[in-house]
């Protein structure tokens, strides 16, 4: 299998996004291409495609790929841009069914291999057949195209029972992502990946009210708004009290100046 095989199923999955619970145009494309392979391909739950090796083995390794895309316009301009107005592969699902596409195809190929068997000693005849390699495999071998959301995802494909009946022990995926260099496959042991989810909290408790947050930068903001609001009642408290100040002085300036006058006038009177 070579790297540009990969790159041609991906750019042609590219072309033909789809939302639907049932994305008939990408599985015939996927179908179309195992026809002919030494496997078993079928379809067991809507939207949904299964690719089976037995070699004979009492456990299954199981390797997993989405399909479904994006409801987006796609405005990038190469050559290979989504066909489907308003639906785009943009989070690297064409790329993951690609590569298991890819997987499928080269599982097939080294299952089996071309032998040269001598008809007679003398007459150099020979005949070409194939031969199983199931030796070679430790465990049999299953590759899920997994549903669309709109069909129930992953976990339409559990319902099935198709883990328990072909006896899968373990399943690997693979997740395309940028900021991992070329050629490097990024992995860790237990949790890796985050996904959403709803979660409901019940706090039980007494009441209470708070002033502040635990946030350092809105504290900091509180603080700068009340330093800014006692500032200004600052302000305002002082210009109040050089008000009263100026007023009270006025008055008994014009209290004197009322004093003075009456006490002119008696002196005349005398």
């Amino acid at each position: 299998m070579t790297l540009s095989e990969v790159t041609a199923h991906r750019r042609y999955l590219h072309q033909i996004p789809e939302l639907d619970a049932n994305p008939a145009q990408t599985l015939a494309l996927i179908s179309g291409v195992l026809r002919g392979h030494r496997c078993e391909y079928f379809f067991p739950t809507e939207g949904g495609l299964c690719v089976w090796f037995d070699f004979g083995k009492p456990e299954t390794v199981a390797f997993r790929a989405d399909l479904d895309a994006s409801p987006v316009q796609e405005a990038t301009g190469v050559d290979y841009s989504s066909r489907n107005p308003g639906r785009a592969h943009v989070r690297g699902h064409d790329g993951h069914a690609a590569m298991a596409l890819s997987l499928a195809q080269w599982i097939s190929r080294i299952s089996t291999r071309k032998v040269s068997r001598e008809i007679s000693g003398e007459s150099g005849d020979y005949v070409i057949s194939w031969e199983a390699r199931e030796k070679d495999f430790p465990r049999n071998i299953l590759i899920l195209f997994q549903p669309p959301k709109a069909a129930g995802g992953a976990e339409a494909l559990c319902r099935t029972g198709i883990l328990e009946r072909y006896r899968v022990t373990r399943i690997f995926a693979l997740r395309i992502w940028p900021g991992v260099p070329e050629g490097v496959i990024a992995s860790r042991p237990g949790a890796f990946m985050a996904r959403s989810n709803d979660i409901d909290i019940k706090i039980t408790g007494q009441s209470a009210r708070i002033s502040y947050t635990d946030n350092k930068q809105n504290n900091k903001q509180d603080k700068n708004q009340d330093s800014k609001q006692d500032k200004n009642q600052d302000k305002n408290q002082d210009k109040n009290q050089d008000n009263k100040q100026d007023s009270k002085q006025d008055k008994n300036q014009d209290n004197k100046q009322d004093k003075n006058q009456d006490k002119t006038r008696r002196r005349r009177a005398c």
